[in-house]
This record gives structure tokens, sequence and C-alpha cells, in this order.
């Protein structure tokens, strides 16, 4: 039987500590003006009841003194703030606990709205409101019954968009697996976003309705589709630009970070940053789908 070697182990392990020792004093020489502040701002200015209300307006919650516990996030809401400001970037921004928990709890909702069901004798009707794991889900149940018709109607209109994944997987049950969906253009690189699902979604013919509040991974399902199938159509107005993607960190306390890391490009290259996707067929009337119904499948 092998014996155990203490002195081996604990030279390995001497070896990580001093590994993380540097590491963690690194970090704090790379902070430590930051740091700094923070305790000098947090102990000693004086007039507390301005630091108070700063909080409040800039935090939304009454931090009882406790200044050091959320000052990192008071410094957070304060550059994000300079950001979108500076930047013209309003994607940019920090959840509180509670922003954020009403933020998902108007998903939930708003995800309920996705609806499929029958629109002409061979068309059937698919108003899609968001992109998230539910709305997908939805739709996978439904994909027995969209395949009996010819042709789809695809609803996109204030649909702002939502989880890039779920982008993904959606253009996947179109355009099928191995397929350039779109290319993801960051700092650090370019890459091209291919499709992992297998195309289970089979119509001859697809329209796709979107307006000005049609945005971010709307218009990335749009561009993708039409630049990837022969038959698609697209009806009603200029879709609203925002061809750039965010990423969300959670923080503690139960805050999130959000902010712009990426632009995309459609498959076949193009950016719709500012300029949105421009509609095959212009209609801005309420009676869109009467146009469509009566006027584009007779």
């Amino acid at each position: 039987m092998k014996k155990f070697n203490f002195k081996k182990a604990f030279y390995i392990m001497l070896a990580i500590s001093l590994v993380l020792i540097l590491g963690l004093g690194t970090i704090i020489f790379l902070n430590i003006d930051y740091i700094m502040f923070k305790y000098f701002i947090t102990s000693r200015y004086l007039y507390t009841e301005t630091l108070d209300q700063l909080y409040q307006n800039e935090l939304e919650i009454d931090v009882d003194s406790h200044y050091y516990k959320y000052f990192d996030n008071l410094a957070i809401e304060s550059l994000s703030d300079l950001l979108r400001i500076t930047g013209n970037d309003p994607y940019t921004y920090q959840y509180t606990p509670k922003e954020h928990e009403d933020y998902v709890i108007w998903r939930e909702e708003k995800a309920k709205q996705t609806v499929v069901e029958q629109f002409t004798e061979n068309s059937v009707y698919l108003f899609y409101s968001n992109f998230t794991t539910d709305t997908y889900d939805y739709l996978i149940n439904q994909i027995d019954f969209i395949n009996q018709f010819d042709t789809l109607v695809i609803d996109l209109q204030g649909n702002g968009g939502g989880d890039l994944d779920v982008l993904f997987d959606l253009c996947g049950l179109f355009v099928g697996n191995n397929q350039v969906i779109t290319i993801e253009s960051t700092r650090a690189f370019e890459k091209s976003i291919t499709s992992s699902i297998k195309q289970q979604i089979f119509v001859d013919k697809i329209y796709i309705i979107i307006d000005s509040h049609s945005a971010s991974a709307s218009e990335s399902f749009v561009v993708c589709l039409a630049d990837l199938l022969p038959d698609v159509t697209i009806v009603g107005t200029t879709s609203y630009g925002k061809g750039i993607g965010q990423t969300k960190i959670n923080l503690t306390k139960g805050f999130y970070s959000k902010a712009t890391t990426l632009e995309w490009l459609s498959p076949d290259g193009y950016s719709i940053h500012h300029i949105g996707v421009t509609p095959d067929y212009y209609y801005d009337q309420e009676n869109i789908l009467d146009y469509i119904k009566y006027g584009l499948l007779e």
C-alpha cells in the first residue's frame, strides 16, 4: 500500500495558499484608493443627512446608517447613471432588489400573452410577447398544431426582446442546426453564433408583423429568418433599432448589474442598430391582421 506523502501535500497546500494570498494582495493593492475612500466617506463624512438622501434617491432604500454596507451599490448606481448619460446608453443600469423583483413579475405576466390560434383555413397565428423560457416552452407545445398549416403569421408587435439563449433556440426551430443565426461583436472578439436546435417548424410561408416597439431579440429573430429562409415577408412599421445586447450579473444583497457588452449583426453581416428593420409592406393601421388576412393572404 502506497504511503501518503505528507511532505508533498504540505508543499502543494503551501503553494496554493501563497497564490491565494498573492492574488488577494494584488486585488487590494489595485483597489486601495477605492477602499480608503469608501471607509473615509462612510465613517468620517460629517453630513450624514446628505448620505441618507443620496442612498434614498439612488437606491430607494433606507440604509439605517449602514453606509459602508451599501456603498458599493451607491457607486455602481452613480457610475451606471454617468454611462447612460455620457454614452447615451439607456440599457446599462443597476437593479435594486425591489426593481428586479418587479421586473421578473412583469416578464412573467407579459409571457402569458403569448398565444397560438388558427388564423385562416390554411394559416396559423402566433403572438409572441417576449423571449423567455415560458414563451419558448409554450411554443414547443404548439409545434404539432402549427405544422398543420401552410402559412404562419408571427406577431412581434410590442415585443422588446428578452433572453439571448431563447432567441438562439427559437431561431433553430425554424432554420435548423449548424446555421449561423447571428454574429456577436464584443471588445475582445467577433464570433458567429450557430444554432444547435434541430428544425421542428415546417411551413411554406411566414409573415412577420413588427412595429416601433419590436426591439433587440425580436429584430434579431426577424433578420435571421429573413436572411436564411426563402419565403419570409415582413409587415408593419420600422422596428425600434436596437442592435446591441446586454449581460446581467448577480451582485450581493439582491442587487443586479446590467451593462451593454456586445453588438450583434445579422447572418449576412449587417447591423440594424439605430436603423431598425424595414418592412416589406408598410402598414401602420390597427387593423393590420385584417390587412394580412384579406389583402396579402388572398
